[in-house]
């Protein structure tokens, strides 16, 4: 039996030098496991000083949204996709979404179906740079394909297309500016704006729109506290807010007049607006108060 102890490791050995065989060497002491990236679709939950520009995602790829769900109305406001993935809820921690660092808090989150980020407020200290508008401090929207569709600027005053824009501003999908408040008196054409004025803009630059109750516009011996305009700049038309006295008192008077593209009275101008006349009005108002 002594014998046949020792048959077996030198049979062993023959086979491994007839073979060329090699034992596998021993793994370095210096060497480290690799990293445990859990279990394959499981989500991973960072947190925010871990995650940098990192997305934790769901299983199908997914954002995934670390809500706050500590209050009732909380809880109640999370909203999910028919996939039942969260696309709305409030943050209970920051958190990056499409490059944005959304705040937690009281300031809700939404995604839109795919995935990208709707809305959110950027983190306090956080800021972000789309189409060349640096955006920070405030509540910012992005389209469908990520572009900037509104936010709050990191300055308090930012040009865009030549306004001088207070705070914030929106833009259409393009890139132009939508609306915003000028801080300035702005001009363009024929048209010249007070500051403080809310100017409004179509894709392609036309100035179609401006809320000027501060700054109200001269057209025809009347101001108009809010105009929708032509594309030659003439008033299409002027909203009136003014007080007149009846029996003694002052009493407002909120009328639309329409104008013509030749810049003429008419009780009809396209885009739904409901036309007046000024004398009507105030006979109107005076019948009415007596």
């Amino acid at each position: 039996m002594r014998t046949a102890r020792f048959i077996v490791p030198i049979a062993v050995a023959a086979c491994l030098m007839a073979l060329g065989c090699k034992k596998k060497p021993e793994a370095s002491k210096e060497e480290k496991p690799a990293p445990d990236m859990g279990t394959p679709g499981e989500a991973m939950d960072m947190a925010p000083s871990e995650a940098g520009s990192m997305e934790p995602k769901t299983a199908d790829g997914f954002p995934k949204l670390r809500c706050d769900d500590k209050e009732e109305f909380r809880r109640k406001s999370i909203k999910r996709d028919k996939k039942g993935r969260i696309i709305h809820c409030y943050l209970k921690a920051p958190q990056v979404l499409s490059g944005v660092r959304c705040r937690a808090g009281g300031y809700y989150t939404t995604l839109y179906p795919s995935g990208r980020l709707k809305e959110c407020t950027i983190d306090k200290g956080a800021s972000v740079k789309l189409g060349g508008i640096k955006c920070a401090g405030g509540a910012i929207k992005l389209f469908p394909d990520g572009k900037l569709q509104e936010c709050r600027f990191a300055a308090d005053v930012l040009e865009v297309n030549g306004v001088q824009c207070h705070y914030s501003a929106e833009f259409h999908k393009n890139g132009r500016l939508r609306r915003c408040s000028n801080v300035k008196e702005y001009t363009k054409g024929k048209l010249t704006i007070g500051a403080e004025s809310w100017v409004y803009f179509k894709a392609d630059g036309f100035l179609y729109r401006a809320d000027m109750a501060k700054n109200p516009y001269p057209w025809k011996g009347q101001k108009c506290a809010y105009a929708y305009f032509y594309p030659d700049g003439k008033v299409k038309t002027c909203e009136i807010k003014k007080k007149i006295k009846i029996n003694g008192k002052l009493t407002p008077l909120n009328v639309t007049l329409c104008y013509s593209p030749e810049g003429k009275p008419t009780n009809e101008v396209d885009g739904g607006f409901t036309c007046g006349n000024l004398k009507k009005a105030i006979k109107l108002l005076k019948k009415l108060k007596k």
